[in-house]
C-alpha cells in the first residue's frame, strides 16, 4: 500500500484549492508595494536625519556626494525588487487563473472577476508609480540640500 491516498480528487475539491490559491495571489498582489513604501519611508527617513547630522558636522561635500549616491542606488534597488515581487505575483495568479478556467470549461460556476489583460493594467500602473517615487526621490535627494 502506498504512502498516498490513490482516490483522485474531485472538480468540486480542485475548484475550492485552485480557487482559494487564486483569490491569495489576488490579494497579494499588493505586498511589492507594502515592501516599496516601508522601505522608501525608511529611506526617506535615514537620508533626512543623516543629512541633517552631516551639516551639524560640516561635513565635506564628497561625504554628502557619496550618501547621495548610495541613497539613490537603494531606492532603485528596491523599487526594482518591489517591481519583481509584483510581476511575479501576477504572472502567478495568471497561470493559477488558467488552470482555474480548464478545469471548470463544463462547469457553471463563475469565473473570477479580472481577466488576463485587466490583471497587468494594475500591475503596470503600480510599478510605473513607484518608479516615479523613486525618480522624485532622486531628484530630490535630502543629501543634495546644503546649508
Amino acid at each position: 500500500m502506498s504512502q498516498y491516498n490513490d482516490k483522485p480528487v474531485s472538480v468540486d475539491s480542485q475548484y475550492e484549492q485552485i480557487s482559494k490559491r487564486v483569490a491569495d495571489l489576488y490579494a497579494a498582489a499588493f505586498n511589492g508595494l507594502k515592501y516599496f513604501v516601508q522601505l522608501y519611508t525608511l529611506i526617506i527617513g535615514g537620508s533626512v536625519w543623516l543629512n541633517g547630522k552631516l551639516i551639524e558636522t560640516h561635513a565635506l561635500q564628497s561625504t554628502h556626494a557619496l550618501y547621495e549616491r548610495l541613497s539613490d542606488g537603494l531606492v532603485f534597488v528596491v523599487w526594482a525588487v518591489s517591481s519583481l515581487i509584483t510581476v511575479e505575483t501576477t504572472w502567478t495568479w495568471t497561470i493559477w487563473r488558467k488552470w482555474l478556467a480548464d478545469i471548470t470549461t463544463d462547469a457553471r460556476i463563475p469565473m473570477p472577476m479580472r481577466s488576463y489583460v485587466q490583471s497587468w493594467y494594475f500591475e503596470f500602473f503600480l510599478i510605473l508609480g513607484m518608479g516615479a517615487a523613486a525618480l522624485l526621490f532622486a531628484r530630490f535627494n535630502p543629501f543634495t540640500i546644503s546649508n
